[in-house]
C-alpha cells in the first residue's frame, strides 16, 4: 500500500460530467489499494454531494483563485503556472505551499493529477508523477480549426490558432515531467507522444468505462420507437457541432418527413441551439435522471460527430443498454469494435440517414448490432476492467518509488 495524492481541480460530482464520472471511477479502485489523500480547488458554490470525498484518508480544499481582470497577455502566456504566477502572485505561493505541505505532512510517495489548473504546480514537485489526460486539448483544437464546417470568424480563427500553438507547448511539457501519462484512446496518444516527444512505453491508454447503472438496464424487451436520441453536455463545442450538423445535413432533408422523432438530452443548455434547431418531431429533455432507461426505449443513437477527439461515453452506454448506434468514423475511433457488427458508421448524410433507416426497419440487423456491442461493452469496457488497468499502472510508478526509498535506507 503507497501513500498517494489525487489531485483535481474541483470535486468531482457532477453526474452529467464525463470528466468526473472518469474520476469517481478511476478513483475508486486505488482508494482500496492505497492511502490516498485529495487536494482540489473549490469555487464558493453549492456541492452536489461531498459523497464522493468520504473514501480519501485525508482532504483538502484550496481557496478559490481571487477574480482578476481579464488581460490579453493571458493569449500569449508561456505556460498557466508562469501566468499564475504574474497575474496572482500571492496565490500562486499559496497553492504551491498548500501542495508542498501536504506532500510532507502526508509523506506522500506519488501524485496522481486529473487537474488541468494544478498540473503544472504538481510538475515542480520532486516524487513520482501520474498524469491523466483524458481527452487531448492539442488534438481537440487541431480538428476544430480543420472542420470546414464550423463557421469561423477570422480573429476567432486567430486566437484559436494561438491557443492551439499554446497547448502543443503545454501538453508537451506535462508528458515529459510526468513519469506515465494516460489518456483515453490511441488516436489522443498519438497526439501526445508527437508534442512530448517521449518514449512509447511512457504514455498508456486507458479507455473510460460504462456504468454498472447501464449495464443493469433490462431492455430485452425494448424493440425501440421510430426515434434517434443524442445526449452530452450542449455546452461541450464538439456535442453543438455534432447537433448542428445532424439537423442541417441528415435530419432537415432526408429525415424530417419521415415521421421520426429526435429527442435531444443534455444539461447546460445552449440557448441558440433551441432557436436553430426547430421542428416539431425534435425535442429537448435538459438533464434526464433515468437517462439509461430513457435511451433504452428509443430507436437509435446517432453520433455525428465531427471534431473533438476521445472516447465517447454516450456510444458505450447505448452499447450497454443495447440501442444500435450510428456513428461517424471520428466518433468511433477509439472503441476498438467492427464496424457492420458492433455499429454502423456513415461519414456521408446520405448513408448516415439510410442506415438509421436500416436499423429502424430492419429488426434481425437490430438484433445483431445491438448484442454483439453489449458483448464488447461488457468484457472490455467495464469500470472494473479499466479501473484494474489504471491501478496497476499506478501501482507500477508509486512502487518503484518505495523500492527507491528502502535502496536509499539500506544503503545508509
Amino acid at each position: 500500500m503507497s501513500r498517494i495524492i489525487i489531485l483535481c481541480d474541483s470535486i468531482p460530482d457532477d453526474p452529467s460530467n464525463g470528466l468526473h464520472l472518469r474520476i469517481q471511477n478511476l478513483v475508486a479502485r486505488l482508494v482500496h489499494e492505497h492511502e490516498c489523500g485529495f487536494i482540489g480547488c473549490e469555487s464558493q458554490r453549492e456541492l452536489k454531494s461531498l459523497d464522493v470525498l468520504s473514501c480519501f484518508k485525508d482532504v483538502f480544499l484550496m481557496q478559490p483563485r481571487p477574480r482578476s481582470n481579464r488581460s490579453w497577455r493571458r493569449h500569449l502566456r508561456r505556460s498557466n503556472a508562469w501566468f499564475l504566477e504574474e497575474s496572482s502572485p500571492e496565490f500562486f505561493q499559496y497553492a504551491t505551499g498548500v501542495l508542498a505541505e501536504c506532500i510532507q505532512r502526508w509523506d506522500t510517495q506519488a501524485i496522481v493529477s486529473f487537474a488541468p489548473a494544478l498540473t503544472e504546480l504538481a510538475a515542480r514537485c520532486g516524487i513520482p508523477k501520474i498524469l491523466d489526460i483524458c481527452d487531448s486539448t492539442t488534438l481537440t483544437i487541431q480538428r476544430r480549426l480543420s472542420n470546414r464546417s464550423r463557421r469561423m470568424k477570422p480573429g476567432e480563427r486567430v486566437l484559436t490558432s494561438l491557443k492551439a500553438m499554446r497547448q502543443r507547448g503545454r501538453e508537451g511539457e506535462f508528458v515529459r515531467q510526468f513519469n506515465i501519462t494516460t489518456t483515453i484512446s490511441e488516436a489522443d496518444r498519438g497526439a501526445l507522444l508527437r508534442v512530448s516527444g517521449v518514449e512509447q512505453d511512457r504514455i498508456f491508454v486507458v479507455p473510460n468505462g460504462v456504468a454498472d447503472a447501464a449495464l443493469k438496464v433490462d431492455s430485452s424487451s425494448h424493440s425501440g420507437n421510430r426515434s434517434v436520441i443524442f445526449w452530452g453536455n450542449l455546452d461541450f463545442p464538439p456535442n453543438w457541432t455534432a447537433i448542428e450538423y445532424f439537423y442541417e445535413k441528415i435530419y432537415s432533408p432526408y429525415l424530417a418527413d419521415k415521421d421520426i422523432a429526435w429527442h435531444i438530452v443534455g444539461g447546460k443548455d445552449k440557448q441558440y441551439l433551441y432557436r436553430r434547431i426547430r421542428h416539431p418531431n425534435i425535442r429537448f429533455h435538459g438533464f434526464v435522471e433515468d437517462l439509461f432507461a430513457f435511451a433504452a426505449r428509443q430507436g437509435v443513437m446517432v453520433n455525428p460527430m465531427i471534431e473533438g477527439s476521445g472516447l465517447k461515453n454516450k456510444v458505450l452506454e447505448s452499447f450497454a443498454v443495447r440501442l444500435p448506434v450510428v456513428s461517424t468514423s471520428l466518433g468511433v475511433e477509439a472503441i476498438g469494435g467492427v464496424a457492420g457488427r458492433h455499429y454502423l458508421v456513415a461519414d456521408s448524410a446520405k448513408q448516415f440517414a439510410a442506415s438509421i433507416v436500416d436499423l429502424l426497419d430492419n429488426q434481425p440487423l437490430r438484433e445483431s448490432i445491438t448484442n454483439a456491442a453489449r458483448r464488447l461493452v461488457a468484457t472490455k469496457f467495464s469500470w472494473s476492467v479499466v479501473g484494474r488497468q489504471y491501478s496497476e499502472l499506478v501501482c507500477t510508478v508509486a512502487g518503484a518509488a518505495k523500492d527507491r526509498l528502502k535502496e536509499k535506507a539500506d544503503a545508509r
